[in-house]
């Protein structure tokens, strides 16, 4: 690596200007806290897949069951507008309306 700073003038400029970056505290913090948003960010949009995939899986096996019970079917876009909660209630009442 010294090599190279000393050789190559790119590597030596980005050399100085790394040096001279961590020697800004400002400059660090602003990095991490912008590397935290960024992490928080990943982590929200995640959940949320992961959520939405739930959902889904809900969705599908509400349809399902009520398509075996003969039950007229729900509108995707009505189950959508209730929460994961409210899906799952569904389907457990439907569930068990298929165990009796």
């Amino acid at each position: 690596m010294e090599i190279l700073i000393r050789e190559d003038e790119t590597f030596k400029r980005a050399h100085q200007k790394y040096a001279a970056f961590t020697r800004d505290d400002e400059m660090v913090e602003a990095y991490e806290s912008r590397m935290k948003w960024i992490r928080d960010y990943n982590t929200k949009v995640f959940l949320a897949k992961k959520e939405g995939r739930k959902e889904g899986e809900f969705i599908g096996k509400i349809q399902l069951l009520q398509q075996i019970l003969k039950k007229p079917i729900s509108d995707e876009d009505e189950l959508l507008k209730q929460n994961i909660n409210e899906l799952e209630v569904l389907l457990q009442n439907l569930q068990k309306e298929l165990n009796f």
